[in-house]
């Protein structure tokens, strides 16, 4: 980390609540700079300042650990995982309960299971919307290229009647392939926490080379602000889960750069206090994760997307290189986490390299 990037990160550091002594953060820094010095490269965006961030011996993971776990699936079933019409279409196929489509297109080309048609215009787009058994809200995803909730639109039954507005969508979506998705009811209490938006569950699950599956690790996922989407990347935050019961254990984090180094205790838009709140259909949400996984071991390593609905959980999406910084941070550090050793043993070669 250079010298100015330091002084950026020490200054927002020590202007946050329950932070160590300026003395101590010191020591740890330095002490990581000289052992271990790609996790001092993330002493500050993992909060290890915080005076609850656990025992800063404990963090592991790495952006070059990092690099290799995200390319240790077989790529010629990378397209399951990576364009949205596939993977809906695969796990549907292997009875797993995910979000199901509408309406895809590619290009002017837009069909359903019944039906295909050229819509040209902006008004006969219109027209199609209209005809569609939407139910509040119709979201239209890209089927590639939506990380971090980029290119996401959301039309509900009143914009229907709103041609400039669909228009603008039209004329976005003719330019490449995007699905269309009835909104996802979610389960009242998670409405709790935001009713804006869809509080997903970001489940990680490890395919070690026995093809066992395991689970490594869980957080809830929410927006800050009355909007639809709750990546962390776009201004959400990232909640600690117990991974047995499915309660949340700590505060809400944001990414410590764009979020400025914000922890919420309460949530900001309903005030509902963070820890002690108890996930519904946790346990199912656990068990359907894995199941997904062994529907397709070839992909070692997926951070499943799941929405809590009031009939149950359904996953989002899968991501086959998931974040595992903020994972880090739900487990106040790997070293005691079983699953993420065995996904080291399995992947980095070399005790220099898996130690610092």
């Amino acid at each position: 980390m250079k010298g100015i990037s330091f002084l950026r990160r020490f200054s927002k550091a020590i202007q946050a609540d329950d932070r160590k002594t300026t003395a101590r953060m010191m020591r740890e820094y330095i002490w990581f700079k000289l052992t271990k010095p790609s996790v001092a490269e993330q002493y500050f965006i993992k909060y290890l300042f915080r005076t609850d961030s656990g025992d800063y011996r404990d963090y592991l993971n790495t952006h070059r650990h990092n690099q290799v776990f995200w390319n240790i699936y077989d790529p010629s079933f990378a397209p399951i995982m990576d364009k949205k019409d596939l993977f809906e279409v695969y796990f549907t196929h292997c009875g797993i309960n995910v979000a199901r489509s509408l309406l895809h297109n590619d290009g002017v080309v837009f069909y359903n299971k019944e039906q295909m048609e050229l819509i040209t215009t902006p008004e006969d787009f219109v027209k199609y919307l209209q005809s569609l058994n939407i139910k509040r809200s119709l979201f239209i995803k890209k089927k590639q290229d939506s990380f971090g909730g980029r290119n996401i639109f959301k039309a509900r039954i009143e914009d229907l009647n709103d041609t400039a507005y669909l228009g603008q969508i039209y004329r976005e979506v003719i330019r490449s392939g995007y699905i269309f998705q009835n909104e996802i009811i979610q389960h009242r209490e998670m409405n709790r926490l935001n009713p804006y938006c869809v509080n997903s569950l970001r489940i990680v699950v490890y395919t070690n080379k026995s093809q066992k599956e395991n689970l490594m690790s869980a957080s809830l996922r929410t927006a800050l602000r009355k909007i639809y989407v709750d990546n962390v990347s776009n201004g959400g935050g990232s909640i600690p889960v117990d991974m047995e019961e499915g309660v949340l254990t700590g505060n809400i984090y944001t990414d410590f750069e764009k979020g400025r180094g914000k922890v919420w205790k309460r949530h900001p838009v309903t005030n509902m206090e963070i820890k002690g709140f108890k996930i519904p259909y946790y346990k199912e949400a656990r068990k359907l994760a894995l199941e997904a996984s062994s529907a397709l071991p070839q992909i070692s390593l997926i951070g499943w997307d799941i929405a809590i609905t009031p009939e149950g959980p359904l996953i989002i999406e899968g991501n086959k290189s998931p974040d595992l910084n903020f994972q880090e941070v739900a487990q106040k550090g790997f070293r005691r986490n079983p699953v993420y050793a065995s996904l080291m043993k399995d992947h980095l070669a070399g005790a220099n390299f898996t130690s610092k």
